[in-house]
């Protein structure tokens, strides 16, 4: 006696299960490996320039709230181009 063929969709959740197993196999992960090129005064330092947060002077008015906004913008642009210049010292030298 014959057993009866599985349902279609049964059969269909097992190609994809196999499918997925063997591929599995295929991927590439990368991974990354930090190198320090700061000191830990050099990094307390820039953590200690960092720019302080202003959500506490905010109080949802817009009239109010761009002066706060305004001052922490250009502070925090002044802090980016700071570490910009900090990173520009961790890159290898260019091909």
């Amino acid at each position: 006696m014959r057993k009866p063929a599985p349902p279609k969709a049964h059969m269909r959740n097992l190609t994809c299960a196999f499918i997925l197993l063997a591929l599995t196999g295929c991927a590439t992960t990368h991974s990354y490996t930090p190198v320090p090129c700061l000191t830990q005064s050099q990094y307390n330092d820039l953590k200690a320039k960092e720019p302080p947060k202003v959500h506490d002077q905010l109080n949802g008015d817009a009239a109010h709230d761009v002066g706060p906004l305004a001052g922490s913008a250009i502070r925090l642009r002044g802090y980016a181009d700071g570490l910009l210049t900090v990173l520009g010292g961790c890159t290898g030298p260019s091909k």
